[in-house]
């Protein structure tokens, strides 16, 4: 009990020291009434995951970036680009086709799928939102119920609500199935991540040996390797070698990201093959700790003195699918200025007017 009510006295600070700080950031950003949901949100987040507001004004930092981001780069194309069933058509007008995995279905259920017509393999997820994802290795012997009411009830949250990515809510939701991509030994191929200011390439997370001891290493654009670490949940690797196709892919990438002030352009090189997975705005909802994102803020130049104004278009509960909006107000990561970080499950209900 006495927790609980730690909670709700801390939300209740919470939304008092926000509504406050939206009067001294107002002072020096271009920010008005529409801008507040977002504003609300993403303070609320950073204060639950990282226990301090971002610095809009400044950006000091990699995460203060990305809330920055989410703020004034509000553009039209952004929701196009998340959506992974309609971003495929975006890839292929920027590069041609056959960059992305082959995609098998889509449907609005999971049960609307033809099983039958799928390849034994194949990975299944919705359209609009991160984690989502389900890898089927055996399509004969997958537990088809607990699949479909995952992936169905993915399709009925609005995802990004509760941390600001305003984007997400703005994409129809639908189940895909699309192609498992696998090494030649049958592993999970090095994941490549671009993150790109106006279309030039700042530095790359690169991933490896996801099927037994996940390692990340950074590079710069060139592919030299980077002493810093964006993730601190993963070490740093030195056993590695770029792929023989790394300056191709950057080409390719390189006219991918063209016109957007940032971009995350995630890829998979295999062994004769470069694939596009997804267009990322707002990685890790910008909840980035340690020094290295610091130091990896400075290659995020981009030009802070434009702005686009506030997205004002059709949100995913206007269409006809059942959203569950409903945020409980209970345990949650929260910073008490007594007891530290707290658990991440729960999310406060972001509602009212600007102050």
């Amino acid at each position: 009990m006495r927790k609980k009510l730690r909670y709700r006295l801390r939300s209740v600070v919470r939304q008092r020291e926000i509504a406050a700080k939206w009067q001294h950031d107002c002072e020096h950003l271009p920010l008005v009434d529409a801008h507040w949901p977002v504003y609300q949100a993403l303070h609320n987040y950073c204060d639950r995951a990282l226990c301090h507001y971002p610095d809009l004004v400044a950006c000091p930092d990699f995460g203060s970036k990305i809330q920055w981001l989410k703020l004034f780069d509000q553009k039209p194309l952004l929701v196009t680009c998340a959506d992974k069933i309609k971003s495929r058509d975006f890839v292929a007008e920027r590069i041609g086709r056959g960059y992305a995995p082959t995609l098998y279905a889509t449907a609005e259920r999971f049960e609307d799928i033809d099983l039958a017509a799928l390849p034994n393999t194949f990975v299944a997820k919705a359209n609009h939102d991160c984690g989502s994802s389900e890898i089927v290795n055996d399509k004969r012997t997958f537990d088809y119920l607990s699949v479909g009411r995952r992936l169905n009830a993915a399709t009925r949250q609005v995802y990004g609500a509760d941390t600001g990515e305003w984007h997400y809510q703005h994409i129809k939701p639908k189940v895909l199935v699309e192609e498992r991509l696998v090494t030649k030994s049958g592993g999970t191929p090095p994941d490549y991540k671009f993150h790109c200011v106006d279309g030039i390439i700042r530095f790359i997370s690169i991933t490896i040996d996801r099927d037994t001891n996940t390692k990340k290493f950074l590079v710069d654009g060139e592919g030299n390797k980077l002493p810093v670490v964006l993730n601190t949940n993963h070490p740093l690797t030195q056993e590695f070698e770029l792929s023989d196709c790394f300056q191709e892919t950057c080409r390719l990438v390189t006219r991918v990201a063209q016109g957007f002030k940032y971009v995350r352009v995630d890829t998979y090189i295999l062994e004769d093959r470069i694939v596009f997975g997804e267009l990322t705005f707002f990685p890790r909802s910008g909840a980035y700790r340690g020094e290295g994102q610091r130091a990896l803020s400075r290659l995020l130049d981009f030009d802070r003195s434009t702005f686009a104004p506030p997205f004002a278009g059709r949100s995913a509960a206007a269409h006809d699918v059942a959203i569950n909006t409903t945020v409980t107000d209970g345990p949650q990561q929260s910073c008490d200025p007594h007891g530290g970080a707290v658990s991440p499950d729960l999310d406060d209900h972001i509602n009212g007017a600007s102050p």
